[in-house]
């Protein structure tokens, strides 16, 4: 029989390790009533306790670029960074933010760590796309890393991540499966690893159901980002519905198209990524396809830990989204 451990409770009872540590140290932030019951599971499960290399009072860093973690609609990385210093409380730990510049992620953090040596840093949070020529750099810290919504294949880092290939494949197939015959895409491919994904996703599902890419439906630009975003130029045709590779890109479409005089969802369908609150203050609410910020940040707390407490490394974890469909997609019929 295997030996009971704080995971294997706190999955029998559908609770963070976390919360499982707090109960059976009688420590704070865990309720009389899910005490008493994570203890009586514990005994049951043959529960002895060992010498825990669990440890409190760490101290991480969450970084980010500024540009991601302020973007004012869609507060993607902000949210994940607010659950994430939720789970720091619980685990009476400590998180800092730390703001990169693009291309010089590695050589903020590594001038961030000779800075605030006393604060002796247990592990560092990087959230988001990371630079080519910072991304082997890090191979030179010894500190524990876990990288959050972004992934690599030519380096074995941590990673929490979605699978975007394979979820713009099954997006844009709910959208062929809806009757879209014509499908454009936006978004700039050659801007990050995440959008490169998403677009070649979308490319297979039109391959394997016999449609033809046409190179006019691709607005090739992060259309939320750029400087005249209402300039933006839209076919002569146009497709009968739009991949988004952000909510943020979706929001600017949907202006777009109302300039033209297009209607959401009658004349061009929308379907976007992250699920965003943005999502349910667009008319009509916006489909999206995402995961809840809440478990980026639990699978990111708990994988640190787990490369703190035990020691491993290299570990990937891959989260499964969900579907939010609103009103932006119209079905066609045959």
């Amino acid at each position: 029989m295997k030996r009971a451990t704080y995971e294997s409770i706190g999955k029998s009872l559908g609770v963070s390790k976390v919360a499982v540590y707090k109960a059976l140290n009688n420590k704070n932030g865990v309720s009389k009533e899910l005490r008493e019951k994570i203890k009586q599971c514990a005994l049951s499960a043959g529960y002895r306790p060992v010498n825990s290399t669990y440890k409190e009072n760490l101290n991480f860093v969450y970084a980010i670029r500024k540009d991601y973690f302020l973007k004012t609609a869609e507060q993607f990385y902000t949210s994940i960074y607010y659950y994430l210093t939720e789970e720091c409380k619980l685990a009476s730990c400590k998180i800092e933010i730390l703001f990169m510049e693009q291309g010089e992620e590695f050589a903020n953090i590594e001038n961030f760590l000779k800075e605030n040596e006393e604060m002796e840093i247990s592990g560092i949070f990087i959230a988001g796309p990371i630079s080519r020529d910072s991304l082997p750099k890090f191979t030179e810290l010894t500190l524990p890393i876990v990288f959050i919504d972004f992934y690599s294949p030519l380096y074995t880092y941590n990673y929490v991540y979605l699978d975007n290939y394979n979820l713009s494949f099954l997006a844009t197939t709910h959208l062929i499966q809806s009757g879209h015959k014509k499908i454009g895409f936006v978004g700039n491919i050659c801007s990050t690893t995440s959008i490169c994904d998403r677009f070649f996703g979308y490319r297979k599902a039109l391959i394997q159901n016999g449609l033809t890419f046409d190179p006019a439906f691709h607005i090739n630009a992060n259309i939320e980002s750029t400087g005249d975003k209402l300039e933006t130029v839209l076919p002569k045709e146009m497709p009968t519905a739009y991949v988004c590779h952000c909510d943020s890109a979706a929001e600017i479409l949907y202006l777009l198209l109302k300039i033209h005089g297009y209607k959401v969802p009658d004349d061009v369908s929308v379907l976007s990524f992250d699920n965003t609150e943005l999502c349910k203050k667009l008319t009509p609410q916006l489909s999206s396809v995402g995961v809840g910020k809440e478990k980026y940040a639990k699978k990111s707390f708990d994988l640190m830990l787990d490369l703190i407490n035990s020691g491993s490394k290299k570990n990937t974890v891959l989260l499964t989204p969900q579907f939010h469909l609103r009103g932006s997609i119209k079905t066609i019929e045959e």
